[in-house]
């Protein structure tokens, strides 16, 4: 009888703690990285909004200036950026992460550029309540993962 209760505690303990690391696992995904050459719609919130990677990989080569081009809430944003598309790096020009920026429920998408120390900065966000472009102040820092 009590093999029997011991099994079903295990179970119920086993199950608890599956749910805390996917609710871990899904508020803390690290920024996932742009293509180097590409238009991607996104949604945030209600809303929708585009960027697009522009990095001169023709004339530069596997790395250079790259431009993000933003259009959230009917405005056009240019961002500078760079990237290193070579063998060892993979750097992407641009990183997003959804996370809660101006405190509204919905998660905001959070836009990264690349340091050359390894990190990335975010300075803009797009607003999950309006579904405009905003800078961020002061910028948040992270390391950044490999993609």
């Amino acid at each position: 009888m009590q093999t029997k209760q011991f099994f079903k505690i295990s179970g119920f303990i086993a199950f608890i703690l599956l749910i805390s690391l996917g609710i871990i696992a899904y508020f803390s995904q690290p920024p996932r990285g742009l293509e180097y050459e590409a238009v991607q719609t996104f949604r945030v919130g209600s809303f929708s909004a585009t960027l697009e990677t522009q990095t001169y990989t023709i004339a530069q080569g596997d790395n250079g200036a790259a431009k993000i081009i933003v259009s959230a809430g009917g405005e056009q944003t240019v961002l500078d950026s760079w990237f290193d598309n070579d063998l060892f790096n993979d750097i992407r020009p641009a990183y997003l992460s959804r996370q809660n920026v101006d405190d509204h429920w919905q998660r905001d998408l959070v836009i990264w550029q690349p340091t050359y120390s390894g990190g990335l900065t975010a300075t803009a966000y797009i607003s999950s309540s309006n579904g405009r472009f905003h800078t961020l102040t002061p910028p948040l820092q992270r390391q950044r993962f490999f993609n």
